[in-house]
């Protein structure tokens, strides 16, 4: 039970990606990147589909081992991944980026029908989009125009979206009468977002609307002299720009979504793990892979760092 605790905070980030991009019935899906943070997702897709049922889990990716276990962890196939092949290969209704790179991400958009769930970043730039990272820090999703995207909220929340913000390459944006808009460039929506239209709110607007990467990047982090965003955390940007050669804009222009998300639930992920002893024992025998007393802190962490480790635990006795 102790080793299963090990695993309890990061668990929790895959069992929170899951419960915010469930798979549907009938659906193909797919894990990225059967890393430690990958295998911990197969886990959980597992896990849920032995309650609901009517999804199929893939694991791709290149280490051998790591795939072996994936399906020791509940995947039912494994493969390589595929040379770009553009949108004509998208397969898996929804896929899980867990790779923590840009081939990885670029991957993701390629095999994904529906939406990807981008979970872990690299730091680098994306053809172009800086703000990335930043994307998955503030768990905000990228949407295609349509009657739904405006109306987005996450599924365990009851909010009503009011604030939108329209970037100028997106003024033509036509909004229903219902919501309250700003349209301008973001040093103006910046300085909106302090009157009094906000007083009593967080001064962030609930939805933003861009046309291009640098809109995107803009509407995230919109100065580089702070860390806020002009759009609500869990909020959303609508993009209609077109595709442009751009693997994300292509994703997106195609009626796909990209979803993110960080930590999830600790609490959850005990409660989890004490109900569902099955895959605490799978979580343990297939993730934990080496196991040393705190006498030996620096071997441990050496063989975190460089190893063929996955999970590095420290006993103290």
């Amino acid at each position: 039970a102790l080793r299963a605790a090990a695993l309890s905070e990061p668990f929790a980030a895959a069992l929170h990606a899951v419960s915010i991009s469930p798979p549907r019935a009938g659906d193909s899906v797919a894990v990225v990147g059967p890393g430690r943070l990958g295998l911990l997702i197969i886990a959980a897709l597992s896990s849920r589909r032995a309650g609901t049922g009517g999804f199929t889990i893939t694991a791709l990716g290149r280490n051998k081992r790591n795939l072996k276990q994936a399906l020791a962890l509940g995947a039912d196939s494994t493969a390589a991944i595929t040379a770009p092949g553009g949108r004509a290969g998208a397969q898996f209704d929804l896929v899980f980026d867990a790779s923590g790179s840009v081939e990885g991400f670029e991957a993701s958009l390629r095999l994904a029908r529906r939406e990807v769930h981008h979970k872990s970043t690299s730091g680098r730039q994306f053809h172009g989009m800086g703000h990335l990272t930043e994307l998955v820090v503030d768990e905000l999703s990228l949407l295609p125009p349509g009657p739904d995207s405006l109306d987005f909220h996450w599924d365990n929340e009851d909010r009503i979206n009011e604030w939108v913000y329209v970037a100028p390459g997106a003024g033509g944006f036509d909004l229903p009468e219902r919501y309250r808009a700003h349209r301008g460039d973001t040093v103006t929506a910046m300085s909106f977002v302090t009157t009094d239209a906000f007083r009593g709110r967080l001064p962030r607007f609930d939805i933003a609307v861009a046309s291009s990467i640098d809109e995107i990047d803009s509407c995230i982090r919109p100065s580089s002299e702070h860390e806020r965003s002009l759009v609500r955390p869990r909020g959303a940007i609508i993009v209609t720009a077109d595709a442009d050669n751009n693997p994300l804009l292509a994703f997106l222009a195609s009626g796909g979504h990209v979803r993110s998300s960080r930590c999830g639930d600790l609490r959850q992920a005990v409660q989890a793990l004490r109900q569902d002893s099955k895959t605490a024992a799978l979580l343990e025998k297939q993730i934990i892979t080496h196991e040393f007393p705190a006498s030996r802190l620096p071997e441990a962490y050496e063989m975190a760092k460089k190893g063929p480790a996955i999970k590095v635990i420290i006993r103290h006795d």
